[in-house]
């Protein structure tokens, strides 16, 4: 990603005389890419990272979400399909959240579920001690969903920041688009989880 060209890419997509529906179109195009990838968490192998969690050391979520193979994946494919919304309009970060809003309310549910099986399989310490395949009691499967949103709105941050933007921005802009949907993500929580995935990558 560092060597992408905003600009460029707007240029030769078209996106800077685009329509609303041709830019809509597109985005969503972008985020069915990461699908496929997103499939594979199921089979997300045990982290290393499980390991601390056993002995109680405290872990960040963002450690939690770069602990995973498949997450950084997904995240390269996301960061691919949808990085270039968040130059329009001279990055306009109300621009790039109705957008959002509009597109990703359709996808978003199948991006945490899959998020979530990935977690469960990485982490058992965390969401499944007594190793029955099944997250342990209700309350943790609240958290196990809560921490998958955040991991979600995390890497749309991360895609912004790729791009130039800076995490201020792109994690206000992606909690907007989120609140709009009626989900409750802190901007927060979601440019911790941002800036500890675009350092891995």
């Amino acid at each position: 990603m560092d060597t992408f060209d905003l600009k460029k890419y707007l240029t030769e997509n078209y996106l800077f005389e685009a329509t609303e529906e041709e830019i809509l179109k597109k985005l969503e195009q972008g985020l069915k890419q990461g699908l496929g990838t997103a499939k594979a968490l199921e089979n997300e192998p045990v982290s290393k990272k499980d390991a601390e969690l056993k002995e109680a050391i405290g872990v960040t979520l963002g450690a939690i979400a770069v602990g995973m193979p498949g997450i950084l994946k997904l995240f390269s494919k996301i960061s691919q399909g949808i990085g270039w919304l968040f130059g329009l309009n001279k990055g306009d970060g109300n621009m790039a959240s109705r957008f959002l809003k509009k597109v990703s309310h359709s996808l978003h549910m199948t991006y945490v579920k899959l998020i979530a099986k990935g977690l469960k399989k990485a982490y058992p310490s965390r969401y499944d001690k007594n190793k029955d395949g099944d997250v342990d009691n209700f309350e943790l499967k609240e958290q196990l969903m809560d921490d998958a949103e955040k991991i979600y709105a995390g890497m749309l941050a991360a895609a912004a920041i790729a791009t130039g933007v800076s995490a201020s921005m792109a994690s206000s802009t992606v909690a907007s688009s989120l609140k709009a949907a009626e989900i409750g993500v802190d901007a927060a929580d979601i440019a911790s989880i941002a800036l500890s995935i675009i350092k891995r990558t």
